[in-house]
């Protein structure tokens, strides 16, 4: 049972908690991180791609040397492609929920390579518009699970004196991503080229994914205590209570990843209507008034342990 559960977990981290393997944790954030810039340079594909297939008449004709020819796309054709990948990205962070908890942190991260690489394989070979919106849709799809089971993932085995620094590499890895597109984008004349470059860090987190321990927390919540204990040993985390959280986080995701859809698709017309400065202060009083709100109503989790912090906001004590 849940309780049940719960109550194997306080005595893991009774039994089993000695100075934590901070290395382990490191390679393990690491590995897991890697499919944060696999999907940010996924995001970042779309500005400099976007560049190629801009052409109008007062424009100088955009070549691209491949053997597939030449794609030229309108400004709304342009806008679907860029924001196609947040569509994804809200269906993955939706499924993301239910396979975190049925094929584990581990799997689920091994199996969003698949839409990821099938995306980029579909992207590089697009004749039309569709296949274009299709490819990036199932790169949105990786972006969206990623978003939810990275973060999941490594909180579940962090300790208390490095989660934060640990929690910050999803995000992290993610601008690290996009400018990997931005700076290969820049250096390359084929956006077709530049969809292997981005695809080829898809590989690179299967590898060092399919290298990483399962969650304890995952593992003890399907009944594997010996697993867990192991998992534990690697780890020396600590371990995090069910709960909302999987829902809470998938909430969180798709709140997320709706906002970037809105804010993707309305950027240019935005443009036209208010200026690029208008744009600019619209998109900064907004992050500026969610600064104040995070000062003024989110509690500070710093130096507490998860079960603190889950206590904190109503869930059970350890």
């Amino acid at each position: 049972s849940m309780l049940e559960s719960e109550r194997s977990a306080a005595q893991l981290v009774i039994e089993e908690w000695k100075r934590p393997a901070h290395g382990t944790q490191y390679f393990a954030a690491l590995s897991a991180s890697m499919g944060a810039m696999a999907v940010g340079a996924a995001i970042g594909y779309s500005s400099p791609a976007s560049a190629a297939f801009r052409y109008d008449n007062t424009t100088e004709v955009i070549t691209d040397n491949s053997t597939f020819g030449n794609l030229y796309l309108s400004k709304e054709a342009r806008g679907w492609f860029a924001g196609s990948l947040s569509i994804g990205a809200l269906l993955g962070c939706m499924l993301a929920g239910l396979c975190i908890n049925n094929i584990g942190r581990k799997g689920t991260m091994l199996v969003s390579v698949v839409p990821l690489l099938s995306g980029w394989i579909l992207i590089g070979l697009a004749q039309n518009l569709s296949m274009l919106v299709i490819g990036r849709i199932l790169c949105g799809l990786c972006t969206g699970i990623s978003s939810l089971v990275v973060p999941t993932y490594t909180t579940e085995f962090a300790s208390k004196d490095i989660r934060g620094a640990l929690g910050t590499g999803f995000q992290l890895f993610i601008t690290v991503g996009i400018l990997y597109a931005y700076i290969f984008g820049w250096a390359m004349d084929s956006w077709r080229l530049l969809t292997v470059v981005c695809g080829a860090l898809g590989f690179v987190f299967l590898l060092m994914a399919a290298f990483l321990k399962e969650s304890p927390h995952y593992l003890l919540s399907k009944g594997k205590e010996m697993q867990a204990r192991q998992s534990m040993q690697y780890f020396r985390g600590e371990l995090f209570y069910p709960n909302v959280k999987e829902a809470a986080g998938s909430l969180a995701t798709t709140i997320n990843w709706t906002c970037v859809f809105i804010v993707t698709f309305t950027f240019e017309p935005l443009q036209g209507a208010i200026h690029d400065y208008g744009v600019y202060w619209l998109f900064g009083s907004i992050s500026a008034l969610n600064f104040i709100f995070c000062l003024a109503f989110v509690p500070e989790t710093k130096g507490k342990t998860l079960q603190e912090t889950t206590a904190y906001f109503g869930g059970p004590p350890s």
